[in-house]
């Protein structure tokens, strides 16, 4: 793994083995990073805060992507407020 990885768009990385799996994209459909920065969220581990895109632009995002899971989760998401 090197940074010049981390600088191609298209790179991903994944870790840990499923369902519980932490995946660090570069982009995603829908949006560009100013985009899913706006209305970020930070969650803390060991003292360190970590960033994660808001629900704005995780709808965005899944309306985007158009697969029928995401479509799906936007429905959800749009009938449970946020907390």
């Amino acid at each position: 793994m090197t940074a010049t990885l981390f600088a191609q768009p298209d790179y991903g990385y994944r870790i840990g083995v499923r369902p519980n799996v932490i995946e660090v994209l570069m982009c995603i459909d829908g949006l560009t990073f100013e985009e899913a920065f706006v209305g970020h969220r930070t969650f803390e581990i060991d003292g360190r805060q970590i960033p994660y895109i808001g629900r704005a632009a995780l709808l965005a995002n899944k309306r985007a992507a158009g697969r029928a899971k995401d479509l799906a989760d936007v429905e959800w998401f749009e009938s449970h407020d946020e907390d």
